[in-house]
């Protein structure tokens, strides 16, 4: 059933709306669900991001078994290598004609290959948002 959102899905967003109350984040989490839907909720580990540059908290969380009671807190202490090591993951995911610059113009011609960053599922897109979450 396409309306129909998996476990994982319905409790992550449950527990990221608590995050923040500001509209760009519920905003975000509503693109999200749809970029999930029309993925077609995938799973397993070919959905994975790669763990290169990406922030240590999330591995930690991870290994952890992602308990949503015990999220990663960044810190004012450490929030700049937070944003330094998730700004590096970010650039590693992205196709080789964006990855320079990061440039946010998507309007690009041509044939490209997103199949580093397009990726649903709880070990996907997922923790792009979630990490952006604990750091909002």
């Amino acid at each position: 059933d396409e309306e129909t959102l998996p476990a994982w899905l319905e409790e992550s967003v449950t527990h990221l709306q608590g995050l923040s109350e500001d509209a760009q984040w519920t905003s975000l989490l509503v693109k999200w669900i749809e970029l999930e839907r029309q993925l077609g909720f995938p799973k397993g580990r070919a959905q994975m991001l790669s763990n290169v540059n990406r922030p240590a908290q999330i591995g930690i969380w991870l290994h952890n078994g992602r308990p949503w009671d015990d999220m990663p807190v960044i810190s004012p202490g450490v929030a700049e290598d937070y944003s330094t090591s998730w700004w590096l993951w970010w650039k590693s995911l992205q196709p080789s004609w964006r990855s320079d610059t990061l440039s946010r113009d998507l309007r690009a011609t041509g044939v490209f290959n997103w199949s580093e960053t397009l990726k649903g599922s709880q070990n996907g897109f997922f923790l792009l948002i979630a990490s952006l979450g604990w750091w909002f």
